[in-house]
């Protein structure tokens, strides 16, 4: 009987300090992120109420993004300023060391990235193409001996049960915040239930790429056009041309230009309208040559034409020939970087969010760091 109400009492605390913890755990996380970048436990208090009052949604964003350090720190010399004690050593002490670990951050965006996949953060949406099946969206979980990640969804349902990932090689794509784009290939070793919910273990690697955000997909084609060299200063650049071209061939294209073969030598940097049919619908495109390849013997030149100009729906027009001509391994890459595209918008925005002004009222600093003002400034906080 002793021995059930000792376990019974055991069992009381754990739950007790599970529910502490979880409550806590934001808090908690911040400060060991503190501490980690050398802050005091004081200053890191008053980063902490700071960053409660502006109401950011995730309050470590003060370790990681300039927009939010910038606004942070021009907070505080606001509110030591209105208590006129903007010129103590310890405020100023405080002060440096938070220019100083700025300036950390700053150098630390640029540096090479990802090394590892070990060094993704839970909570990291990945986009994941498996041959043959498409793009799906997934995030970690937990990143510990493997990569624990929610079992992949397309348009947020499950297709694919987990134990049918297995054995599965996958690419994944990722937007990390404050930094960039990135791809990597990984086989699915397992998959369980992890907190309750189904999940796959992923393989780690080292083996990852920076990737460029979507550019243009040029595909190949053959697609008789004219040329219309002229002034775009003056000129309207979007009105059909009535008069007869110079006629061209199309070898490849893209919404933002294409490769021309013409008859006899271009000439670099010409000013041209190319006009052409496209799926029963007109297309103009407006802009320069950039580059001529002149073939001598066969007299003919390849112009690398650069469009400028060109009316959005006629881009459209552009974009679904391409997209219809390309291979569906390509048309995953292309659908997945639209994807990462929108994830690097969205923390953008957040970002922009979060660099609103802070708003404290008529809060002052005492009252703010919830314990009195002369305390921190005066030295309590070394």
């Amino acid at each position: 009987m002793y021995n059930l109400i000792i376990i019974i009492i055991f069992i009381v605390i754990i739950l007790l300090i599970a529910t502490i913890l979880r409550h806590f755990k934001d808090m908690i996380r911040f400060f060991s992120m503190g501490f980690d970048s050398s802050f005091k436990f004081r200053q890191i208090h008053m980063l902490w109420t700071l960053a409660k009052n502006a109401n950011l949604e995730d309050p470590t964003s003060l370790y990681f993004s300039i927009p939010v350090l910038d606004r942070t720190i021009s907070q505080l010399l606001m509110i030591a300023r209105a208590r006129g004690q903007d010129k103590t050593d310890s405020f100023n002490a405080f002060l440096t060391k938070l220019y100083e670990f700025r300036t950390e951050v700053e150098l630390s965006l640029g540096k090479k990235g990802l090394e590892s996949t070990k060094e993704l953060d839970v909570g990291q949406v990945l986009r994941i193409i498996l041959t043959g099946k498409g793009v799906f969206t997934s995030k970690i979980l937990a990143n510990g001996r493997n990569l624990i990640i929610e079992v992949p969804k397309k348009d947020n349902t499950i297709l694919i049960t987990g134990l049918d990932w297995i054995g599965k090689d996958i690419s994944v794509y990722l937007w990390r915040k404050n930094d960039a784009a990135y791809v990597f290939d990984t086989a699915v070793l397992d998959s369980s239930l992890y907190n309750g919910q189904n999940v796959l273990y992923l393989a780690h690697t080292t083996a990852l790429m920076r990737t460029q955000n979507r550019k243009s997909i040029r595909v190949p084609c053959k697609i008789p056009a004219q040329i219309f060299i002229v002034n775009l200063a003056v000129s309207d650049p979007f009105a059909m041309e009535q008069s007869q071209g110079l006629k061209c061939m199309l070898e490849d294209i893209s919404e933002t230009g294409a490769l021309i073969r013409i008859g006899g030598e271009g000439l670099k940097d010409m000013e041209i309208k190319l006009q052409f049919q496209l799926n029963d619908s007109l297309v103009i495109m407006a802009g320069l040559v950039r580059n001529v390849k002149y073939d001598a013997k066969l007299n003919q030149s390849l112009l690398h034409f650069e469009a400028t100009l060109i009316h959005s729906s006629m881009r459209n027009t552009i974009l679904s020939y391409v997209y219809n001509v390309l291979p569906q391994k390509e048309k995953d890459v292309l659908d997945v970087m639209n994807l990462i595209e929108e994830d690097e918008n969205q923390v953008s925005e957040e970002a922009e969010g979060l660099d609103k002004e802070i708003d404290f009222g008529d809060t002052e600093l005492g009252e703010t760091m919830d314990m009195p003002t002369e305390s921190f400034f005066q030295g309590e906080m070394e």
